[in-house]
């Protein structure tokens, strides 16, 4: 299991944002609930590059590479997404 969570550049959490965990071969997909986070119970096993991204409309898109460390971990650093002006 790993924790994403999602906040805007002023700390608020983002509700209903899409959060896809990736690997070589697979994904597994989450939106974020009340307090900004998605709970993914899955995860890519085994691989060397994971990458989450995170997109909402109304806000800009984030693309992050991972650590096999801060998926063992269960929780990556937030997301931060930026309202646009």
């Amino acid at each position: 299991m790993i924790t994403v969570s999602v906040i805007t550049d002023l700390g608020a959490p983002v509700i209903g944002a899409g959060v896809i965990l990736s690997g070589t071969n697979e994904f597994y997909y989450q939106a974020t609930d009340s307090v900004g986070q998605a709970v993914l119970t899955a995860r890519p096993e085994n691989l060397s590059t994971y990458e989450v991204q995170v997109s909402k409309t109304g806000y800009s898109s984030a693309r992050i590479p991972i650590t096999p460390r801060q998926v063992r971990d269960t929780t990556p650093p937030p997301v931060v997404l930026m309202a646009p002006v």
